[in-house]
């Protein structure tokens, strides 16, 4: 199930995940993910306009990202052999070119992470990764913060863990970003004379990843508090030579690739804490 997120300038919202009362197997899923566009005071102008690398500041009027829900994955089959793999973001083997903020881009137009490079490179083919736990994401509202609490009822297919498991990934799936404003010149009021109103749609498709190793066995803790965040990148509209990209208020290609590009800049991590019991 997919909702949008919609946000604003200084905005955060925050998730609680999953959080149940005692019960059986070998541990439990708690804890809170948060979300937010938090560029900081020199990234904006005193009105709180969006200020870009190359001397644009930007109104953002609506700025929506869909994200799916936060989906906690294990790994079977042979994973131990891409340990051993050596990798080098800095000079990718054939079949990946730049690479950065965790992923390469692949000759097929993926963007798998330096981990799923590794797995091939190693060839360990039989690799698959099992959904454990999917915790919701809620449908948030421009400049207002919704905090969703997740009882046992909310997680899929339950935030008990009833097996001897190792935790892998938390997968944040992204959809679209849809975003409406107003860009205008700082310096260049030549080429760039006045503020014009834009409205881009970006495909992102993919999946935000980060790597948990929640090990569940008879030597853990019962209860895995994660602390996940999602941080929009302040750099989201660098690099784009608006006089040339805009026709209209529409963006060309190599602009809307320019804003993927940014987007994948931006963090998802998530922070585990080992409790000995749910407090209540």
């Amino acid at each position: 199930m997919k909702h949008r997120l919609l946000a604003s300038l200084g905005s955060a919202i925050l998730l609680a995940a999953c959080a149940t009362g005692p019960g059986s197997g070998w541990g439990e899923i708690t804890g809170e993910i948060s979300t937010g566009f938090e560029p900081p005071a020199e990234r904006l102008t005193d009105d709180g306009r969006l200020k870009t690398d190359n001397s644009y500041r930007i109104r953002i009027d609506t700025l929506e990202v869909e994200l799916g829900d936060v989906q906690l994955l294990a790994s079977e089959g042979a994973v131990a052999a891409a340990d051993d793999v050596e990798f080098d973001p800095a000079d990718p083997p054939p079949g990946y070119s730049n690479c950065h903020a965790g992923h390469c881009h692949a000759e097929d137009g993926s963007l798998p992470t330096y981990e799923e490079i590794r797995q091939r490179l190693s060839g360990a083919d039989s690799v698959t990764e099992r959904t454990l736990v999917t915790l919701p994401t809620p449908e948030l509202k421009i400049g207002s913060r919704q905090v969703v609490s997740v009882d046992e009822s909310h997680c899929e297919p339950s935030c008990l863990i009833d097996d001897m498991v190792t935790i892998d990934t938390a997968a944040l799936p992204v959809g679209h970003l849809h975003l409406t404003g107003v860009v205008e010149s700082i310096v260049d009021s030549e080429n760039f004379p006045e503020a014009v109103g834009f409205e881009v749609e970006v495909h992102i498709d993919t999946s935000l990843r980060e790597t948990l190793a929640l090990s569940f066995d008879p030597d853990s803790l019962p209860v895995a508090e994660l602390g996940g965040h999602f941080s929009l990148t302040p750099r989201l509209l660098d690099g784009i030579d608006w006089p040339t990209a805009m026709t209209g208020a529409t963006l060309s290609e190599e602009a809307l690739e320019q804003i993927r590009e940014n987007f994948l800049e931006s963090e998802w991590h998530v922070d585990v804490r080992w409790k000995e019991a749910i407090e209540e």
